[in-house]
């Protein structure tokens, strides 16, 4: 299985998401942009030589680069962070309607929306905003899980799992995160 992580819109979390699904799913991690994550996962790698590796999980940083519209194309998901701010919802909506599924003609029911450190007010954004698009949209609530990944080279099941306190901690964004890895299992099973 392939699944890629992209928006053209900086900053909106889209290593911390793909570093985190590269460790729990147990997949490779290929990425185009500089990041940490060789310095935590030894399955990380930082290339401009994008090419298709099965069991990988690729992290798109926020430009366009040819090599990775086949990545995409043979994605069995694609997962589209986003955090609510007016660039970022345009820039999303680029990157989902006009990229993605005009453009790479890939079809949105392969494509998950994942609002970063949002609310019920930015789910129902984005909810209105793709609504004739068949997207699953999924609301991650903002926490410091995502800063201490790279602070404790774990992903987010794994500081999750270190103790009880930490699963109590971050339940709410361990249950979106569960969310958004059933949703992938059920994309890429269709």
């Amino acid at each position: 299985m392939i699944l890629s992580v992209w928006n053209k819109k900086g900053g909106v979390g889209k290593t911390s998401l793909a570093y985190s699904l590269a460790k729990d799913l147990d997949f490779n991690l290929i990425s185009n942009d500089d990041s940490a994550i060789e310095e935590c996962y030894d399955r990380a790698e930082i290339t401009d030589k994008v090419t298709i590796k099965d069991d990988s999980v690729y992290d798109f940083g926020g430009f366009t680069d040819p090599k990775m519209e086949e990545v995409i194309k043979n994605s069995g998901a694609v997962i589209v962070p986003t955090i609510p701010s007016e660039n970022a919802n345009i820039k999303t909506y680029q990157t989902v309607v006009l990229d993605l599924i005009e453009k790479m003609e890939i079809p949105a029911g392969k494509i998950i929306i994942v609002v970063m450190k949002g609310d019920d007010a930015a789910l129902k954004l984005y909810k209105d905003l793709f609504e004739e698009h068949n997207c699953s949209i999924i609301l991650m609530p903002g926490s410091r899980i995502f800063d201490k990944q790279f602070e404790e080279c774990k992903s987010i099941l794994g500081i999750a799992d270190a103790n009880p306190l930490a699963r109590y901690t971050y339940r709410r964004v361990l249950d979106a995160y569960n969310t958004l890895l059933d949703t992938i299992i059920e994309k890429t099973n269709q």
